[in-house]
């Protein structure tokens, strides 16, 4: 991290950006005008500084800045990735600590990988080596009630009903796959789960009570997205 780094000139900031992608997100769907993308991944941030993104390559679960220095976090899809529980509960707690509006948070779905193995399936993305915390929607709630934080969104996205769905794998397909194809993974049998499953949880966490584009902040993931029933 470059220590003459001034976070003020930034109004948001990406956990784990990657290449980039969710920096044009939060400009574009969540109101972000001048981001930082934050990687650990040296390579990954010289893409982004290539692309004309301001980048820094640091470890987002250690950072030096003060309370409250931007508006927004974006997490997306980065929780799965690190190394355990308490680390992503950490990078939570952060995030809640560095934004004064509000957290963006969304991720793979896991909490149906019980119900599936019983079933002999899984879903592609829980055996892939990369995916080292299996973070949940019990999880992240858990969390937010550690927080002391009740204001917030949580939504699903895209329902899967059934086996037939390219999301769901038998047990004794390979890891690190993507979407079911008949022609190279192992048969399955189509069952009608009796238990509502997913493909992806996103959560707004709403840090400011007086924030005047909430309701358009809460809208701005598309796609199918029913809100999470207890």
């Amino acid at each position: 991290m470059n220590s003459e780094l001034d976070i003020s000139k930034y109004d948001f900031v990406d956990f784990g950006a990657s290449v980039g992608g969710s920096i044009d997100f939060a400009i574009k769907a969540l109101g972000g005008v001048n981001g930082l993308g934050i990687d650990i991944d040296p390579v990954k941030v010289r893409k982004m500084q290539d692309l004309g993104l301001n980048a820094y390559c640091a470890d987002f679960t250690q950072l030096p800045f003060p309370r409250k220095s931007v508006r927004f976090i974006v997490i997306s899809h980065v929780l799965e990735h690190l190394p355990s529980l308490e680390v992503a509960k950490a990078s939570i707690k952060q995030a809640c600590d560095l934004a004064t509006d509000f957290v963006f948070i969304q991720g793979p779905y896991y909490d149906g990988d019980e119900y599936l193995r019983k079933l002999g399936l899984k879903f592609f993305w829980s055996d892939w080596k990369g995916h080292t915390c299996h973070f949940s929607v019990k999880n992240l709630k858990d969390t937010l009630r550690e927080l002391n934080i009740s204001d917030y969104k949580l939504f699903m996205n895209k329902i899967v009903s059934h086996s037939m769905s390219p999301f769901v794998h038998p047990l004794n397909s390979p890891p690190n796959q993507h979407d079911y194809d008949s022609l190279i993974h192992p048969p399955k049998h189509l069952i009608t789960f009796d238990k509502k499953l997913y493909r992806e949880f996103v959560c707004y966490i709403k840090l400011n009570p007086d924030l005047k584009d909430w309701d358009k902040i809460i809208k701005s993931r598309k796609g199918v997205i029913t809100e999470h029933e207890e």
